[in-house]
């Protein structure tokens, strides 16, 4: 997957790693994962590095995906 999600419990953070070509498909398995991490460890601030990113969707389904992630992830850091 061209995204990683991980736990820094040294940070208190939910940590996401993007590489290479990221689809629509990418981004809704990575909210699922931190969705998942938020309900299981309570973490409220994500850390997000996509410098080793080569490619995103266009923009209407990122912006789609970035209305679907205001809604659920209110109150989170990122």
């Amino acid at each position: 997957m061209p995204e990683e999600v991980t736990i820094r419990k040294d940070l208190e953070v939910i940590q996401v790693e993007s590489c290479g070509n990221i689809t629509t498909e990418d981004f809704q398995k990575t909210l699922d994962t931190i969705l998942r991490i938020l309900q299981d460890q309570g973490l409220t601030k994500v850390f997000v590095d996509a410098t080793k990113a080569t490619s995103y969707p266009s923009t209407m389904p990122i912006h789609d995906f970035g209305s679907q992630v205001a809604e659920l992830l209110r109150g989170l850091e990122v």
